[in-house]
């Protein structure tokens, strides 16, 4: 009798589990899905997994459209090495139908010692697209890590373009003991939708316990024998339907074409609600704002209940603005005035005041002072994964082997090394002088000519600042050669590959905005670092522009354990506008 008392807590468990599986799975598989009862969204999760974490939040699909849209405006523009520009490529949507069917592959897990393993066309149609593509990605630690990391993913998939013809781009053709498919996928032209599943999973007695399975459904899908995986010429210039070119990234979009929007009637009661909603949040962001300054001053008082201690959240978050004021004004001499000049300062940081002696400030050697470094790198942060994030490049063989505890900190340590020179900051300097000069007028040889000479010394071992260029006017005017041409001259005789001969159009203000608006910062920064010097005019604009799109959308986040953060956070402090800095460490904090 004991006995059966015992087995009926678990039999109502194992009832219970097996109701809710049943339920979910029923909410997931839609009628239409019905008729084919092997459809993926029909299928109950694995039973011999163990979920832990899934589904894909905002900021992750984010971070998948931008990266397809990144590498599909690379194939596009004609950027990617050996491969032609795409006259039609489609900018990728969210879609949320596709995610769900994505989601519930994903559910599936995959054991270690199995092949990832595609369901099959058919199983994973939705009620729009009745063909679909797929793409699969799965990666072990033996140490936790929840967070899904989707550049590994979509990076590793792009990066196949190495095994693929570029040839073959005209005519699709399944490559031979090379996986190439994921790379067609990715760059599909006629593909429009993307959605995506990721599942975080263990299961009993594995080598490798923690698991993430990522897996993007497309639509219409790709890959289809003997179709073009996109028409060859000029960029966009052959748009699909009724989207357009945009300039700035080469693909075809059309922002209110799929939205349903169009000739729907003027929405007066909801832009009456919204300047409402705004008016109240308004009202917040100020009682916020004066409340953040009054944290700073706060001295001791922690949580009573044994929580939240205010006071080093405070302390925390008025480091920053107290220190970097204190080496940008006169620094106090002694302990009892620097703690009034701390509070002081800290409880007017809300008000942001820009610094109107900017000018007289020598940026340069602060910028590179001990002090202003150790804090920068101190904000920066020292994230290892988004350090060393994947990027598009030929993929080597793993490597395995055995190491002791002691070769292990050794590899960590090299590691950390590595990572802190990735995270060396670019040098902030000031816009550099006009450097024409005349050097001589020899009006006699005026009329001999109608064409400028430019000369050069190209000896090696001189720095390029160091060589002497000349420009011969047509009317007998010598003089050094400006800026602009200087440039022009050595990377023609001492070319730079990764270099444009002439400032891409996207640091053009017009398209640096639409640019910026997709949030590619580290994209822009890094491609700014290679094709200007840091105290070109140039460079100043588009890192400036960068910075204040950065600050206004508060997407601080992107430039974390980058080698940008630190310059971008002491150009904010310089100009005085750190307050939603501020506010974003406040909230980190909390």
């Amino acid at each position: 009798m004991a006995k059966s008392a015992a087995i009926i807590p678990f039999l109502t468990a194992a009832v219970i589990w097996m109701y809710l599986g049943s339920m979910r799975l029923q909410s997931s598989c839609r009628p239409e899905y019905k008729k084919r009862p092997t459809h993926t969204a029909c299928k109950p999760p694995s039973s011999w997994c163990q979920v832990l974490t899934a589904g894909v939040p905002q900021a992750d699909r984010d971070e998948i459209l931008k990266l397809h849209n990144q590498y599909r405006s690379q194939v596009a523009q004609g950027r990617l090495e050996g491969y032609p520009a795409a006259t039609d490529m489609q900018e990728l949507l969210w879609d949320d139908e596709l995610a769900e069917v994505a989601q519930a592959h994903a559910n599936l897990c995959r054991h270690q010692d199995e092949f990832l393993e595609h369901d099959e066309m058919e199983d994973r149609f939705t009620t729009q697209f009745e063909y679909t593509g797929q793409n699969l990605a799965w990666s072990g630690q033996t140490e936790p890590v929840k967070a899904a990391n989707w550049t590994f993913a979509i990076s590793w998939w792009f990066a196949e373009y190495n095994d693929y013809s570029p040839k073959d781009v005209a005519k699709y053709v399944i490559t031979r003991h090379k996986d190439t498919g994921h790379f067609t996928q990715v760059i599909w032209a006629s593909t429009r939708y993307v959605g995506c599943g990721y599942v975080y999973y263990t299961y009993s007695r594995a080598a490798i316990p923690h698991n993430r399975k990522y897996t993007c459904n497309y639509g219409p899908g790709g890959n289809t024998v003997t179709r073009p995986v996109y028409q060859e010429g000029a960029t966009c210039s052959a748009c699909p339907g009724t989207t357009r070119c945009f300039g700035s990234t080469g693909l075809c979009d059309c922002a209110h074409c799929d939205d349903g929007t169009a000739g729907a009637p003027f929405p007066y009661f909801f832009i009456l609600v919204v300047t409402a909603l705004v008016l109240v949040v308004a009202g917040c962001v100020f009682v916020y704002r004066r409340w953040l300054a009054c944290t700073c001053v706060v001295v001791s008082k922690s949580d009573p209940s044994g929580g939240l201690n205010m006071a080093a959240v405070a302390s925390k978050t008025c480091f920053f603005a107290s220190q970097c004021r204190r080496l940008l004004q006169q620094p106090a001499t002694n302990a009892k005035s620097w703690a009034h000049h701390a509070r002081r300062t800290c409880a007017n940081t809300s008000i942001a005041e820009p610094y109107r002696s900017v000018e007289k400030i020598d940026i340069e050697a602060l910028f590179i002072s001990q002090k202003v470094q150790n804090l920068l790198q101190r904000l920066t942060g020292f994230d290892l994964e988004k350090v060393f994030a994947p990027i598009p490049g030929p993929l080597n063989t793993p490597r395995y082997k055995f190491l002791t505890d002691e070769q292990l900190d050794q590899e960590l340590q090299d590691s950390q090394r590595r990572a802190r020179r990735k995270l060396q900051m670019p040098p902030v300097l000031r816009e550099r002088k006009p450097c024409e000069k005349v050097l001589a007028k020899d009006p006699e040889i005026q009329g001999f000519g109608n064409s400028t000479h430019v000369f050069t010394d190209i000896s090696y071992g001189y720095k390029d600042r160091e060589r002497l260029i000349v420009v011969r006017e047509p009317e007998g005017l010598l003089r050094t050669a400006t800026w602009e041409e200087r440039e022009r001259m050595l990377q023609t005789y001492f070319t730079n590959k990764e270099k444009s001969f002439y400032m891409p159009k996207m640091f053009e203000p017009q398209h640096l905005q639409d640019v910026l608006d997709k949030q590619w910062y580290r994209f822009v920064l890094d491609r700014a670092c290679i094709q200007f010097e840091p105290d070109d005019a140039n460079y100043i604009r588009v890192t400036h522009a960068t910075y204040d799109h950065i600050d206004a959308n508060r997407g601080f986040h992107e430039l974390r354990s980058t080698r940008h953060f630190g310059p971008m956070a002491f150009y904010l402090a310089v100009m005085g506008k750190i307050d939603n800095l501020l506010i974003d460490m406040l909230q980190r904090e909390m």
